[in-house]
């Protein structure tokens, strides 16, 4: 990898909304001679533009090693993973690597979930719960289930709001502010209406991406994949945390340091932001690509307290399924959850910036081992 771009220049990689993140991206690589293919979400008709899943890849196509940089599974934190995938194209981070070594970027692959803000899809569905093997029984979370019609009361306001937070509230104060948020975005297969909703079977995004790992990884021995997101953990900081297990989260530590968070097995101060989920595509990915030796993290960029991004994600669920269509109050929602994960601060961009640099040389120094 080439030396770090300037301050300015990085943060003209950033966009605050999808069509903007996407119309720079596929302006990068214009520049930089690389081929763009999108893959078109038939949700689109109902967005202004087409909404797209867009692949680059650099490099040798026999090559048997491949990073794969994926950005936009949770819709509203495409705006994180975009900036740093347009910024690696711009400052040819990626244009510079041994003939062994290639690169996949897999722009927005929750387009829908992007161009209107939400983490979660078209049909409700957190992609991120999405990738269950499909020849297993979709499992049952007991948490959720206890606050599930409390999490989706209808009413903004009244005797049945306030009847809803007290629920909650009990459950938080008997269980801990850890367990209930784990009970709400660990996953859940029985509300598709709720949160966290995994879906019953395989989404387009899913089918999409499984595709492309197919078109461009299929033949590869060793692949990397690098899942961006934002919301949690300290503010700006990038934290690298893997869903595997066995020698692959071994061979993960040994990549990425022993800072690396591994939800799945560790309690203690990894359970303070992260938590164990059902579904991931970490867990899945070794099923997509049989063939290779998958390495798989999670980069998550933080914003602020899990209080407050919880808060902003359950107004947006509200709105969903019962805003009142009120102007103000969809702006007001909106423009919360997305600072929750995209704050208005070149500063954050900044740190996101480096840390994203410094989890690539970190893959590739992997990958050349």
């Amino acid at each position: 990898m080439t030396g770090s771009g300037s301050s300015d220049s990085i943060d003209g990689c950033f966009s605050p909304d999808y069509f903007m993140a996407l119309e720079r991206l596929r302006e990068a690589c214009r520049r930089k001679n690389l081929d763009v293919t999108s893959y078109i979400n038939p949700a689109s008709e109902e967005a202004r533009a087409a909404l797209a899943v867009d692949t680059t890849f650099i490099g040798d196509r026999s090559a048997q090693k491949i990073l794969v940089i994926t950005s936009g599974f949770h819709g509203v934190e495409l705006m994180c993973g975009s900036g740093c995938q347009t910024g690696l194209i711009e400052n040819d981070h990626l244009l510079t690597l041994r003939e062994d070594i290639a690169v996949l970027l897999v722009h927005a692959v929750n387009p829908w979930g992007a161009a209107f803000l939400r983490r979660n899809n078209e049909d409700n569905v957190d992609l991120c719960r999405n990738f269950l093997d499909v020849t297993e029984a979709c499992p049952v979370n007991p948490g959720y289930e206890a606050i599930h019609e409390a999490l989706c009361c209808p009413d903004a306001e009244g005797p049945r709001k306030e009847e809803a937070e007290n629920i909650l509230l009990d459950y938080r104060q008997r269980h801990g502010l850890p367990a209930f948020i784990n009970a709400v975005i660990s996953g859940q297969y029985q509300h598709p209406d709720g949160m966290s909703y995994g879906g019953t079977g395989a989404t387009w995004s899913r089918q999409t991406l499984e595709e492309i790992l197919h078109h461009y990884a299929g033949n590869a021995e060793q692949v990397c994949l690098i899942d961006i997101h934002s919301g949690l953990g300290p503010y700006g900081h990038g934290t690298v945390v893997c869903m595997q297990q066995g020698e692959n989260l071994d061979r993960a530590r040994n990549w990425f340091g022993h800072e690396l968070m591994a939800p799945q097995l560790d309690a203690g101060s990894a359970r303070r932001h992260f938590h164990p989920t059902m579904g991931h595509p970490s867990q899945a990915y070794q099923r997509i690509l049989k063939q290779a030796q998958v390495t798989s993290i999670v980069l998550e960029f933080g914003t602020y307290s899990s209080e407050n991004n919880l808060k902003a994600l359950l107004d947006d669920h509200w709105l969903e399924f019962n805003g009142d269509g009120r102007p103000e109050t969809a702006g007001d929602i909106k423009s919360d959850i997305l600072k929750a994960h995209y704050p208005d601060d070149p500063h954050w961009r900044e740190s996101v910036w480096a840390g994203c640099e410094r989890v690539i040389r970190q893959s590739i120094n992997g990958l050349m081992q």
